[in-house]
This record gives structure tokens, C-alpha cells and sequence, in this order.
């Protein structure tokens, strides 16, 4: 499962809330800041180890994306500010690059040279899985 969501422009956003029980709260909610020359985040799969929905919303520059679902292929995606995409948290995936002077906001003093992706984990109880392992 990929979905990824697409804003023309960033409205108000609600205000996270971690809505995990105590014994499941292993960082539900993070907040990643990235500038343009900042390294890449190379490929990796999100620790905590149990079956979770991961939603990334991007906020200031564009980022560029990749994902590797089950079947292997891989998927890139440029996120720009207010857009937003979710997979399952154990999908292998990256984020390469930010790119510089893409803000909608370039005259901010901190969205217009920062990226900030907004990643929300919700643990899911139940729910088969899509992938065998690898």
C-alpha cells in the first residue's frame, strides 16, 4: 500500500498527538529537519520493529523520496511543501535530497531554507501482512 497526497498550498495544519497506548509509544511522532545540503537519508526501514501505517507530511523545501513496496520496485516521489505520503512502516524507503529554493515560503527565515517531515506512526493490531519477509 502507497498513497501519496498532494496540496496546491500548506493550510493550517491540526496539532500532533501521539495516540499510542503507553507499551506501544516507541516514537509514534517524530519530527525530521533537513536542509538542502544536508547528506542524504539512505535507504533504510524504521526501528521499533512492529507493523505500523507511517505517514511523512512535508512542510518548507521539496525532498525527494524513494520506496521500496513489496514488490521490490522501486518508487521515487518529490514531495513539496504540504504534501504528503503513507506506506507501511516496514517498507524499506529513503530520502536522498532537499532541494534548495523550493519553499513556498522563501522569504521565511526558517521554512524558506529547511525542510521539516512530519512523520506519524500509528501501530496497527490485526492487520495481515502484505509482504512476506525478507
Amino acid at each position: 500500500l502507497l498513497l501519496a497526497f498532494r496540496s496546491s498550498r500548506l493550510g493550517a495544519a491540526p496539532l500532533l498527538q501521539d495516540f499510542g497506548v503507553p507499551e506501544q509509544r516507541w516514537g509514534n511522532t517524530e519530527l525530521v529537519v533537513r536542509a538542502a545540503n544536508d547528506g542524504p537519508i539512505k535507504r533504510h526501514i524504521d526501528m521499533g520493529g512492529k507493523k505500523h501505517m507511517l505517514i511523512i507530511f512535508n512542510v518548507g523545501l521539496t525532498s525527494r523520496n524513494v520506496v521500496w513496496p513489496c514488490t521490490g520496485e522501486e518508487v521515487a516521489i518529490t514531495l513539496e511543501s504540504g504534501d504528503a505520503i503513507a506506506f507501511d512502516g516496514l517498507t524499506d524507503h529513503a530520502a536522498p535530497c532537499i532541494l534548495d529554493n523550493t519553499s513556498p515560503f522563501p522569504e521565511h527565515f526558517w521554512a524558506g531554507r529547511n525542510r521539516v517531515g512530519v512523520l506519524v506512526r500509528e501501530v496497527s493490531k490485526g492487520v495481515k501482512k502484505l509482504c512476506q519477509s525478507k
